[in-house]
């Protein structure tokens, strides 16, 4: 019996990992972006993701395999990166730029909890957007 455990200890310690972590953020400018849908294609499968409030998105148990990650977010320009995930790897770190698509192109910005008395949607230019101190 003991010899049974120890093979079967050394063969699963000499398995590759085959799947890794995949996660990042997202920015626009220096400033991470929330809400943002984060798309990661390998093979067939397709997995979506939302930002969260930190910009930050995540994927478990992403096989090897050549992958690609995309960012969506109204107004702007979508983000794309290809990658490889190898067998060595047990998590990948990636960071998405957004841009805005023209100059003269708007973006809505949704701020916290519904106001009613003074309104939590508005739209602002990039001219107006790009003088916000915007943080992390």
């Amino acid at each position: 019996m003991r010899r049974i455990v120890i093979a079967a200890l050394s063969f699963l310690m000499s398995v590759p990992l085959t799947a890794a972590t995949v996660r990042g953020t997202v920015l626009v400018k220096d400033s991470r972006l929330p809400g943002t849908t984060v798309t990661l294609r390998f093979g067939e499968t397709v997995m979506t993701t939302v930002s969260d409030a930190d910009g930050a998105f995540s994927f478990q148990n992403v096989p090897v395999s050549d992958a690609m990650l995309t960012a969506e977010f109204s107004g702007l320009r979508n983000a794309k990166t290809t990658f490889r995930i190898k067998e060595s790897d047990s998590e990948v770190a990636l960071t998405l730029k957004m841009k805005l698509r023209r100059a003269d192109d708007s973006i809505v910005i949704v701020c916290g909890p519904p106001r009613y008395d003074q309104g939590s949607v508005f739209t602002m230019y990039r001219n107006e957007a790009d003088k916000l101190p915007i943080g992390h």
